[in-house]
């Protein structure tokens, strides 16, 4: 959810014009108010355990030959 906040943070950085996070986040609210609105968590149920897992992965350190996966198992 996050993900457009650090963009526009980081290019604003990169220009040389610092604004803390805790301003950017409630400018982003107030401008982008349909698309906060929009963003719901879908609701799902899963019969049994093992039944559904998530993946995640974090590339930022492929270039030290890191690479980490993280699975969680999906049942509510």
């Amino acid at each position: 959810p996050d993900s457009g906040l650090c963009y526009i943070v980081g290019f604003l950085r990169a220009h040389s014009v610092c604004v803390p996070w805790y301003q950017m986040r409630s400018l982003m609210h107030r401008v982008d108010m349909i698309g906060q609105i929009l963003w719901q968590y879908k609701k799902y149920a899963v019969p049994w355990s093992n039944h559904l897992w998530h993946l995640d992965g974090h590339h930022k350190l492929i270039l030290w030959g890191i690479v980490i996966h993280g699975l969680i198992d999906g049942y509510c």
